[in-house]
């Protein structure tokens, strides 16, 4: 391929975004991303070019390629960002696949809306990628390996060069008489994609001299296999009834008639929909056997990174991690102060005209906030007696892992209000009389997710 016919597969591809704003090239120093840009400094876009580096400190060089970057932009006068990152993965976890994500969320981060990222994948790495994935026993959508262009940030990520081999590369670096570090990480025969690019590879190349080609060519069918899949999956999840603007909840009872691969594929896409990693094989059929097939009254859950999934009233529901508690919290209300509690959240009380509380429990005993009590009680509106606190959260539909983190209003040992949802009667504001309201300000609880569990109610109303 020459290097005009590489442009014109650029350029098409920055082409499908006409109304895109500025064009970054993901710039390393290395071979390819070096092409890349220079390829794109000759062309009609130059004018909204610019190159970004991803300084990741995990070698000592890093400085030095960050300065060459710089100096290759300065040269032809193409703007230049760099990126700094820190890395600190965990144990057991591939600095490859930390760095990796790491740098796709700075890259993402500094995306406007419409801007465009090109990286300069090429097809030996489409290949490689496709080999690792199966090494790795992964599915149709790895197998599918890099995707050529998909959402990122605010703007978009395209791998216009998939189609290109590293030999295109390398013979148009040497004519053009281009410079370019190289990352020592490339020659490590400790990690996987190096191992497999200089001690693999060549020997399949021996037999197979169209390999790479011929893997790219099996990624691609496998993406349409994927777009399939995720096709199937949505059709399966809308009968369920289930909705992207509320997409945390899944009916049990229509994902149970399905067989176990649509489970498991409309499981995937689901976690996907709601912007979640997909879990590992056996994980997922955990939220299969312990969760979906749990007997009424057992409330299981599969946990992974920073979400979960439990059960909840005929329910699957998608629970992201939560700030923790201090069970035994007490404070202290005074009226117009704001509170901060445990997880992030506020209280406070204001004096309202249509209040619900009589302002006169300010002038007795003062008032408290704090969290669930054993033996808590209070009396309801129009209702005779009293009600446990923990009955009223479970009649009210409130999933069980939230209800101890409710804040409750007392006065005393007596209980004032539950949240900004039920209030004693006998602190019940009168007509004419002065009245406070109790408020409290949640980002990620109660209000927002029992709406949103509410809303995804399954048809049969079943409890578990």
């Amino acid at each position: 391929m020459s290097g005009e016919t590489t442009l014109d597969v650029i350029a098409d591809a920055v082409r499908c975004y006409p109304q895109a704003g500025r064009i970054y090239v993901a710039l390393s120093g290395g071979l390819d991303s070096h092409c890349l840009l220079h390829w794109l400094s000759g062309s009609d876009f130059r004018d909204r070019l610019s190159a970004l580096h991803v300084h990741h400190g995990l070698q000592s060089l890093a400085d030095h390629w960050a300065e060459a970057c710089a100096g290759l932009c300065a040269t032809q006068n193409i703007p230049f960002e760099l990126l700094k990152i820190q890395l600190s993965p965990g144990p057991g976890e591939s600095i490859e696949a930390v760095a990796r994500e790491a740098r796709y969320h700075a890259l993402s981060e500094y995306l406007g809306p419409g801007d465009l990222l090109l990286t300069a994948h090429h097809r030996d790495d489409q290949a490689e990628s496709v080999l690792l994935q199966l090494f790795r026993g992964c599915g149709i959508p790895g197998i599918a390996a890099m995707a050529p262009d998909r959402p990122l940030g605010r703007g978009r990520h395209l791998r216009p060069m998939l189609g290109i081999d590293r030999a295109t590369l390398t013979h148009y670096a040497e004519r053009a008489r281009l410079s370019w570090v190289d990352d020592p990480m490339n020659q490590d025969r400790r990690l996987s994609r190096a191992y497999l690019r200089h001690e693999v590879m060549p020997s399949i190349r021996c037999h197979w001299p169209g390999i790479t080609r011929s893997l790219a060519r099996s990624a691609q069918h496998a993406a349409e296999a994927k777009d399939l899949l995720g096709q199937l999956a949505r059709a399966d999840l809308e009968l369920m009834g289930w909705r992207s603007a509320h997409p945390e909840t899944l009916s049990i009872e229509h994902l149970s008639a399905l067989n176990g691969p649509r489970q498991r594929n409309a499981l995937r896409f689901w976690l996907t929909a709601c912007g979640v990693s997909v879990p590992s094989q056996s994980r997922l059929q955990r939220i299969l056997d312990e969760v979906v097939r749990a007997r009424p009254g057992r409330q299981p859950r599969v946990n992974w990174s920073d979400v979960s999934v439990r059960r909840h009233r005929g329910l699957l529901v998608l629970v992201r991690s939560l700030p923790s508690i201090n069970p035994d919290f007490e404070a202290a209300l005074d009226l117009d102060q704001v509170l901060d509690l445990p997880d992030g959240s506020r209280v406070w009380l204001e004096s309202k005209a249509d209040g619900l509380l009589d302002a006169g429990c300010l002038d007795e005993a003062g008032l408290s906030v704090a969290y669930r009590r054993a033996g808590a009680r209070l009396r309801l509106p129009m209702r005779a007696g009293s009600t446990s606190v923990n009955r009223l959260l479970q009649s009210a539909g409130v999933p069980v892992w939230l209800r101890s983190r409710i804040p409750i209003l007392y006065q005393g040992e007596r209980v004032v209000a539950v949240g900004e949802r039920w209030i004693d009667r006998r602190f019940m504001s009168r007509p004419g009389q002065p009245a406070v309201s109790f408020r409290w300000q949640s980002e990620c609880l109660f209000d927002t997710l029992l709406a949103r569990i509410q809303s995804g109610r399954s048809d049969t109303g079943r409890t578990t």
